[in-house]
């Protein structure tokens, strides 16, 4: 498995990641994604982004988000909007973390929030707690 940083070349794999990731977990909170929007964020954020490819350079993983400063200190922080392996490969996602928080404290980056869906909920938290991180806060989402 490689962890490397994406070109442009590797959007189309991207989104099929992106589209896995609809079909698995997002379907159920009956959100809908814009490829249009998910191609625009993912080409816009390759800088922030991390991808895992096979040796046969299939994409298999992604991990991606946005870099703001925290409003109260003004302290780097990193924030995942996108982070799937793909099933047959999530034992990999360790490395793709843990690849993504060693980018960050290279670059003066003190904290990264991770968010998960209502998917596997539990099993995500025990995850992340497991790694250092601490719950931050829960969030609902009602549909209008």
């Amino acid at each position: 498995m490689i962890i490397r940083k994406p070109t442009i070349l590797d959007i189309p794999g991207i989104m099929k990641l992106i589209d896995k990731f609809q079909k698995e977990v997002i379907d159920d909170f009956k959100l809908f994604c814009n490829n249009e929007k998910a191609r625009e964020f993912i080409e816009g954020n390759l800088e922030n982004a991390l991808i895992a490819e096979t040796e046969n350079k299939e994409i298999v993983g992604a991990i991606s988000g946005i870099i703001s400063t925290y409003p109260l200190n003004n302290e780097p922080i990193y924030q995942e909007i996108i982070w799937y392996i793909d099933k047959r490969y999530r034992r990999f996602g360790i490395r793709l973390l843990q690849s993504l928080e060693e980018k960050c404290k290279k670059n003066g980056i003190k904290h990264i929030i991770m968010v998960h869906m209502n998917y596997k909920a539990e099993e995500l938290k025990k995850f992340y707690i497991s790694h250092g991180y601490k719950e931050l806060e829960t969030q609902y989402i009602k549909n209008l």
